[in-house]
């Protein structure tokens, strides 16, 4: 099973449970910054590295990349490699 396998519900549930840890992450990125951490301090670089992992998912969760519901595949004559 790869992406290409979820329907556009699957790739919203997946962004509704990845946003609130977004969120939080981007706030201690932002406290951290605010504190005014060091850039080469290890909290603010592991902070700053889940907080970029975390909207690379969201961001890879995106449902326009959702491959279209079977019949709308039948109709257009629509295959994705698999």
């Amino acid at each position: 099973m790869t992406s290409n396998n979820l329907d556009r519900e699957q790739f919203h549930r997946i962004q509704m449970s990845v946003l609130p840890k977004l969120q939080f992450l981007n706030r201690l990125c932002a406290r951290i910054v605010a504190l005014d951490f060091p850039r080469d301090d290890p909290l603010w670089i592991a902070a700053h590295r889940a907080r970029d992992a975390m909207q690379d998912l969201f961001n890879a969760s995106d449902p326009s990349h959702a491959t279209p519901p079977a019949a709308m595949r039948r109709h257009w004559g629509y295959e994705r490699n698999r």
